[in-house]
Parts: C-alpha cells; sequence; structure tokens
C-alpha cells in the first residue's frame, strides 16, 4: 500500500534536501571536483570521520580509468579501505541507475589486483594499495546517492551479500537519500547534546568512578525517555555511524579485546 506523504513530511524533506546540496556544492567548491565526488568526499568526512582535505583528495581518484572508484581511501588504524561511488541527482524522484552499481562491485577486483589501476595509469592509487595486505583490512564498498531509493539496486545490494563471493574481508552499503536525510540529522544535531534537563529514576541510584569517568546506574520508565525524545529529538542520541568494518584478526574489534584485556578501566563497567 502507498502512503502519501503530509505537507509537514514533503517540507521537511525539500529543507534536508536543500542543506545536503548545500554541504556537498561547497565540498564541491573547495576541492574543485564534481556532486557525483563531493558527496563521496562530504559522506565520508561527515559520516566516516574522515579528514575533509584527505576525503577530498580520496575523491579526485575518479576519473576515466578510476576502475568503478570515485572515492578511495585507506584507513590504517581501523584497518580498512572505504570504495565508494556517488550519485545526486537533480530531481528527488529520480534513482540511481543500476551501472552505479555495477561499476562499484567491478571495483572489487580492481582493489583485490591493484596492477589493474597501473595498466590503466592510475599510479597514485596503485601505490596506495599495492603493498596491503588485505587480509587484514576490511573492504568497505558502497554506494551513495542523493536521490531516491532503486529498489533494483536494493535487491542487487542483497545478492551480493548473501552471495559471499569476494570473501569475509568484503562488505557492500547502499545508501539514498531517505537514509543520508537522517544520518545527516543526527551527525548534526551530535554537537548540540542535551547540557541540562530533569529525569526522574524509578528506582535507587548507584554512583560508579572510574578511568573512563563518572557514571550513575538506575532505572528509568520508557515515558521518560518519551518525554525526553519528544523534547530533543536526534539531540539524545550520538553521531557515531561508522560503518561496521567486519572482524578480523589485527582489526579495531580485537584491539577492543586487547584493551579490555589489558586495561580494562578504560571502559565502563
Amino acid at each position: 500500500m502507498a502512503t502519501r506523504n503530509s505537507p509537514d513530511d514533503s517540507k521537511q524533506t525539500a529543507e534536508s534536501r536543500k542543506e545536503l546540496f548545500a554541504a556537498i556544492d561547497a565540498i564541491a567548491s573547495r576541492g574543485g571536483i564534481t556532486r557525483d565526488r563531493a558527496i563521496t568526499a562530504w559522506y565520508a568526512t561527515t559520516l566516516l570521520g574522515i579528514d575533509e582535505d584527505e576525503a577530498i583528495d580520496a575523491a579526485s581518484a575518479d576519473g576515466p580509468e578510476d576502475n568503478g572508484c570515485d572515492f578511495i581511501y585507506v584507513d590504517h588504524d581501523q584497518e580498512a579501505i572505504y570504495v565508494l561511488q556517488g550519485y545526486v541527482s537533480d530531481r528527488p524522484e529520480r534513482a540511481a541507475g543500476i551501472k552505479k552499481w555495477n561499476a562499484l562491485v567491478a571495483a572489487v577486483a580492481s582493489v583485490k589486483d591493484p596492477v589493474s589501476f597501473k595498466h590503466a595509469g592510475r599510479l597514485d592509487i596503485y601505490e596506495t594499495l599495492k603493498d596491503l595486505d588485505l587480509q587484514n583490512y576490511a573492504q568497505v564498498f558502497g554506494l551513495v546517492t542523493l536521490a531516491a531509493k532503486s529498489d533494483q539496486i536494493a535487491r542487487q545490494l542483497e545478492s551480493t551479500v548473501r552471495s559471499k563471493t569476494y570473501g569475509p574481508g568484503a562488505s557492500f552499503f547502499y545508501e539514498h537519500q531517505d537514509a543520508l536525510y537522517d544520518k545527516y540529522l543526527i551527525a548534526k544535531t551530535a554537537d548540540r547534546t542535551v547540557t541540562e534537563d530533569t529525569l526522574t529514576f524509578s528506582t535507587r541510584l548507584s554512583e560508579i568512578k572510574g578511568d573512563f569517568g563518572q557514571a550513575i546506574i538506575g532505572s528509568v520508565a520508557a515515558s521518560e525517555f518519551a518525554r525526553w525524545y519528544l523534547k530533543y529529538s536526534n539531540q539524545l542520541f550520538e553521531g557515531n555511524v561508522r560503518l561496521f568494518i567486519g572482524q578480523r584478526k589485527g582489526g579495531i574489534n580485537e584491539k577492543i579485546i586487547e584493551t579490555a584485556s589489558t586495561r580494562p578501566g578504560e571502559f565502563w563497567p
């Protein structure tokens, strides 16, 4: 069954799209890159926590011989390789074509065998990838679009994930404008968290102090959280929206285990 958006929903969508356009165009202007490249740099900066200058540089990989990589970035700290395709539609009802997804999936082979970039004349990308041990790096492939959802691409994403053709180190995602709006709002309000208010606990409180800081533990009725959400909306939540980067030897998950084992006081109990 189709549902009709209320005037308020349509207005909010239009305003969110306008804000996203402005943010993307600002990066495009600063980096001298196209909108399709700029949306990948914006996504990496805003939602992956990558430095903007580095993100713009990574988006400059786009070109006729980019082998399906509008954006390619190696995060050595997180041991992850991010490969993105970007698309910005001039109309909100238009979706990305399936060619964008096919180009992204085709990039997997090039990342696993970077000599293809060398043959294509992209020595910059080849030098970035040639010495990496992919067994220790998660490979994250994503299509990021400021466009309507494509059911065809969504089905292809499900098929690609189910097939497990590209091994445990590779993961895939597809972002369309609805998801981007939600994540953008969370990221935008992350630095405007609730600084002061009153919360009523339904049990006695316990206080814990440690290397992590100070914590207060108690039970709160769901109605209290509902009241706060109605009042503050996404300001209640932090903008930690990094992608899941897999479970692999030497990866971030293993480092979390190491920290918990050797420096447990840094974790909240």
